[in-house]
């Protein structure tokens, strides 16, 4: 194997990086506003919501990979290396993304609500047009910020095999033996992908700064 080999390796891992970090934001972004709205909603939803947060923040990332990927085949329930750091993955952040967005939803002034009311505007309506643009636009700093930690996160995949960016970087450095490099292409990789996703960040408070 060539040097040049061994980066478009790399490369291929960096891909299965972002694929793997797009599906668990996507899916963990969906579960945790459902999880913000629980929390903000009292009785039953909340303390069900609170238990969940609790448990998914309290517990090492590595040993929710390790239940999903080898406790839950004892289950009858097998699933690939993939799938199993996706799972793994959402669930972690799903926890955090949902306290994430409840602050957002806390923060909005509840006058805006009642003005809302007044006029007449159903409850989804008030909270899909008028509760949740402003809370995306306070809290997307924080939200691009755990983004950044699902990235690097993403690492820990490698011990179940996935092959994502660190996992092929110990497979090209085992072959080729120039662990120096290889790592340091790797962090460049790593770089440059959250560069991109702290772009984002600038962008979208720019296009949410109306909403505020």
């Amino acid at each position: 194997m060539t040097f040049n080999q061994g980066i478009n390796l790399l490369l291929g891992g960096a891909t299965l990086t972002v694929t793997l970090t797009v599906v668990v934001l996507v899916a963990s972004t969906l579960l945790g506003t459902c999880v913000a709205v629980a929390r903000t909603s009292g009785g039953l939803a909340n303390r069900v919501a609170f238990t969940y947060t609790w448990l998914f923040r309290g517990l090492p990332d590595l040993l929710v990979l390790f239940a999903v990927f080898f406790a839950l085949p004892q289950l009858g329930l097998t699933l690939s290396p993939f799938l199993s750091a996706v799972t793994a993955f959402v669930l972690i952040n799903a926890a955090y993304i949902g306290e994430i967005v409840r602050a957002g939803l806390i923060a909005v002034p509840n006058d805006q609500r009642e003005a809302a009311v007044s006029l007449g505007l159903s409850r989804s309506h008030i909270f899909a047009r008028i509760v949740l643009p402003q809370a995306a636009a306070s809290v997307m700093p924080a939200y691009i910020s755990q983004a950044t930690e699902v990235v690097k996160g993403s690492s820990i995949a490698s011990v179940i095999g996935v092959a994502e960016l660190i996992g092929r970087s110990r497979s090209v450095m085992s072959v080729l033996n120039q662990p120096f490099e290889i790592f340091t292409a790797a962090a460049v990789m790593y770089i440059a992908i959250n560069t991109l996703l702290l772009w984002g960040e600038s962008y979208s408070q720019r296009r949410f700064e109306r909403w505020k």
